[in-house]
C-alpha cells in the first residue's frame, strides 16, 4: 500500500514516528506484534551469547581431555617400552643362568673399567678428565 502513495519521502517520515505508527483500527495489533519481535530479538541474542559462552567452556573443556589422553598414551607408552626393555634384560640374565656352568669352566678374561667418583660439576671443570680417571 505504500508504493502506491506518490509522496512516498513525506508520508514515510510520518509513519515511521512512533507515536503514529501504532494509529488506526490495526494499532494495538501492530504494537504487540512489534513488542512481540523485539523480545523476541532480545531472548535470542541472550540465548547466542549463552551458547557462545557454553562453547568456550566446551572448547577448553575438550583440549583439557585430549590432553589428559594424550599424557594417558604417553605414560603407557614409555611404561610399555620399560617393561619390553625389563623382559629382554631378564631373558638375557636367563641365557646367561643357564650357560654359567659352561662360561665357568672355560678360559675368559675380565676387563675391570675404572672410574673417578667425582661429582660432575668438579668432573666437568677438571682438566684432561678423561686421561686421570684411565690412568
Amino acid at each position: 500500500m505504500f508504493d502506491c502513495i506518490t509522496n512516498k519521502d513525506e508520508v514515510g517520515k510520518l509513519v515511521k514516528v512512533p507515536t503514529r505508527m501504532f494509529k488506526g483500527p490495526q494499532g494495538p495489533m501492530l504494537a504487540a506484534t512489534v513488542i512481540q519481535k523485539n523480545f523476541r530479538m532480545y531472548k535470542a541474542r541472550e540465548a547466542y551469547k549463552h551458547l557462545k559462552f557454553l562453547m568456550k567452556k566446551a572448547t577448553i573443556i575438550q583440549r583439557r581431555f585430549r590432553l589428559y589422553l594424550f599424557q594417558k598414551q604417553t605414560k603407557d607408552r614409555v611404561e610399555e617400552l620399560t617393561n619390553e626393555s625389563l623382559f629382554v634384560w631378564k631373558e638375557m640374565m636367563d641365557e646367561f643362568k643357564e650357560k654359567w656352568p659352561m662360561i665357568k669352566t672355560r678360559k675368559r678374561v675380565e676387563v675391570h673399567i675404572n672410574s673417578l667418583s667425582i661429582e660432575e660439576l668438579k668432573r666437568i671443570s677438571m682438566e684432561k678428565f678423561l686421561q686421570r680417571e684411565n690412568a
